[in-house]
């Protein structure tokens, strides 16, 4: 959560997060709100801070939404069939 992350002092300010960093270097980034009670953030807001402060493209905010669907706690065989429904959805998005 690049939110908690600054509220929690783990890096000094947003634009310091190694956020695109990670992404440019092929990491596996995903984006999470933490305890959204404490944070106060949601994912629409995580993902805005991060196309916002880290100037991302449409190929790359959809790589880190997918790379959230890789990486949820589900049996494997749910985890593709959700995987699949949300990269058709972002493929309509983007035609």
């Amino acid at each position: 959560c690049l939110t908690s992350n600054v509220q929690t002092q783990s890096v000094p300010n947003i634009e310091s997060h190694p956020f695109k960093y990670y992404l440019d270097k092929q990491l596996r980034v995903t984006l999470n709100t933490d305890n959204r009670l404490i944070s106060g953030t949601t994912m629409t807001d995580e993902l805005w801070l991060a196309t916002r402060v880290f100037n991302l493209t449409f190929e790359q905010l959809s790589k880190v939404i997918l790379n959230g669907f890789k990486s949820v706690f589900l049996p494997f065989d749910q985890k593709v069939e959700i995987y699949q429904k949300a990269k058709a959805e972002i493929f309509k998005l983007a035609s």
